[in-house]
């Protein structure tokens, strides 16, 4: 390395001397990014963002749901007490009111301003109740048929709200100032919906438990074939004696979720938000609510590990990276209580994988900048010294001799020029400019700079100026004879 360095011309030398720590600080400063992670830096920026985000909504969920469950039971219990008033003033049982449809209906018309002052105390979409009775049972399937009110309200709630009639008598929508809405039917049809019959069946199975442990929560709709996503909360109408009045609950809808639980545009460009059902390790975007700009899809969603602390979420549809956080909707004595929700945050893998790219981009690139200025840096420094030491140098030098480790040095490489160049160095030695060596010796310009530059290279100096600097120098150690004889010596 010192041979190395002994050859490069004196000009030079500070050059090298700045460059090669401002490299290797660069160098080392890369190594540290690398070991630490920072080209992650955006995987860990989308975690970060994306979980403090997901904390705001889940509270939000969890409030708006938790308050959701505790009305529900109100509503249940309201409900049984104002049922067995209705029954005691009719002298019937609930299983009597199928062969009573004047009955039947005075009953619903009286719990109908109760489903809908419930309904404005909340901030949910729909009410109902579903009696465990149909109005005429001798028709086909009766035994699927329930009678009921179902009314919801259009989204967004305000003064000029539209409240819709979706199940129950026709004249008591007009009644009321309801509209009808084209889904309209006189009854539910409760064949296979979970609504209905898991709160019930629950309630068979354990006669013990309090209504506050029998809500049940489902993305089944209460109607086949809404035209959108839904989530119920329904619990069991229980009598004094324990006798089944039939369910009731509050309905929430797709753009109730939206517009209560709206992730952060502001964040990335696309990202949503989905609440819905853990199962096998995955969830069912096209079976739960979601909000935010971008549609997650309908098919299951596969959970797997990624960089950084996020997830993927693996469809055929639209992969996506976030996180996701589960919501306990039941009490830890609930029949209900393994059914898992979980809500997630997410943006398209695709996206993610553009910011990460985009990241590394601007890292190199601010590294390609760093190293161009200590380059730029390091050759104004060297030249600055340059120039400032053949100034120096002189004056202070000329009063010591120059070292014999140097002298022979320069000696060995005077030996190794041409007879041409030769000459050209003794014109150096005796003080003739370059205007007179070019009249004594009859040569171009250009000849002579190719001459200079070739012993420049072969003495290891830099200009014109460094190497007369190397001349007085060895005029002083009085050297210059020894030169001249090695050179005429030298074939």
């Amino acid at each position: 390395m010192h041979q190395v360095i002994k050859k490069i011309p004196f000009e030079r030398r500070p050059f090298l001397f700045l460059l090669i720590p401002a490299a290797s600080m660069l160098a080392g400063s890369l190594l540290i990014l690398l070991f630490v992670g920072i080209f992650s830096f955006r995987s860990s920026d989308a975690k970060r963002l994306l979980k403090g985000e997901l904390f705001y909504i889940s509270q939000n969920v969890s409030k708006q749901f938790g308050d959701t469950s505790v009305q529900t039971v109100s509503l249940s219990e309201s409900l049984s007490r104002s049922i067995e008033n209705s029954l005691r003033g009719f002298n019937l049982s609930i299983g009597e009111l199928s062969n009573n449809p004047q009955a039947l209906e005075a009953l619903l018309s009286n719990e109908l301003n109760c489903l809908l002052l419930a309904l404005e105390r909340t901030s949910c979409t729909g009410v109902f109740l579903v009696l465990d009775v149909t109005v005429n049972p001798s028709l086909p399937n009766a035994r699927y048929s329930r009678a009921g009110l179902y009314m919801r309200n259009t989204e967004p709630k305000s003064l000029d709200t539209v409240k819709l009639y979706l199940r129950g008598f026709p004249h008591l929508a007009h009644e009321n100032d309801l509209a009808l809405q084209s889904r309209w039917d006189m009854e539910f049809d409760v064949r296979d919906r979970d609504f209905f019959s898991e709160p019930l069946d629950q309630y068979l199975d354990n006669p013990h438990l309090p209504l506050s442990r029998l809500y049940y929560w489902t993305f089944q709709g209460a109607i086949p074939d809404l035209d959108e996503d839904i989530i119920l909360c329904s619990i069991p109408v229980i009598g004094a004696g324990g006798q089944i009045f039939g369910v009731c609950g509050f309905e929430i809808s797709s753009m109730n979720f939206r517009l209560n639980n709206s992730p952060d545009l502001n964040i990335y460009n696309r990202i949503v938000c989905v609440l819905s059902k853990l199962a096998n390790n995955g969830i069912q975007p096209g079976e739960g609510l979601f909000s935010g700009n971008l549609n997650p899809g309908s098919g299951k969603a596969s959970i797997t590990r990624g960089t950084a602390g996020l997830n993927f979420y693996e469809s055929s549809q639209t992969p996506l990276a976030g996180v996701h956080e589960e919501l306990r909707l039941y009490p830890t004595n609930s029949p209900f209580h393994d059914e898992t929700f979980v809500l997630t945050l997410a943006i398209p893998r695709q996206e993610l994988d553009s910011l990460i790219l985009g990241r590394n981009i601007r890292i190199i690139l601010a590294f390609a900048v760093l190293l161009a200025v200590s380059i730029a840096l390091a050759v104004y420094l060297s030249r600055r010294y340059a120039r400032l030491m053949e100034k120096a140098a002189p004056p202070q030098i000329r009063e010591a001799p120059l070292k014999n480790q140097m002298f022979e040095e320069f000696i060995k490489r005077c030996k190794t020029l041409t007879p041409t160049e030769k000459i050209i160095f003794d014109y150096y030695v005796q003080g003739l400019s370059n205007q007179k060596i070019l009249a004594v010796k009859h040569m171009s310009l250009n000849t002579l700079k190719t001459h200079n530059t070739h012993i420049y290279g072969k003495l290891g100096v830099s200009s014109r100026d460094e190497l007369l600097l190397y001349i007085e120098l060895i005029k002083k150690s009085e050297g210059l004879e020894k030169i001249k004889d090695n050179i005429a010596q030298t074939p």
